[in-house]
C-alpha cells in the first residue's frame, strides 16, 4: 500500500485516483479540510497556490474552485464553533 501512495503522490491525476477508488470531489474536499485544519489563515491566493502544488496534473485544475470552497467552509465552521463555545 505504501508503494501505491508513493505513486499517487508522484503521479496525482484523475485516472490514477479513480483506480484507487477516489473521485475528484471527495479527494479535493478531504484535502482542503485537512489543510484548513492545519493552516486556517491562508489568503485566497495561498489557497490556490496550495491546490496547484498538491494537484499538479492539468486535469485536476478544474477542481481548484471546489478546493477553495471546501477550505473556506471548514474555516468558517471552525470559527462558528469557537464563537458558540465562547458564548457559552
Amino acid at each position: 500500500m505504501h508503494d501505491r501512495m508513493d505513486v499517487l503522490l508522484n503521479d496525482l491525476r484523475p485516472d490514477s485516483c479513480l483506480n484507487e477508488g477516489l473521485d475528484c470531489r471527495t479527494c479535493t474536499h478531504a484535502t482542503a479540510w485537512q489543510i484548513a485544519a492545519i493552516c486556517p489563515t491562508l489568503a485566497p491566493n495561498a489557497i490556490q497556490t496550495t491546490f496547484f502544488e498538491i494537484y499538479r496534473h492539468p486535469s485536476c485544475h478544474p477542481m481548484c474552485q471546489a478546493f477553495e470552497w471546501a477550505y473556506l467552509s471548514r474555516v468558517e465552521s471552525e470559527r462558528e464553533a469557537v464563537a458558540v463555545a465562547d458564548a457559552a
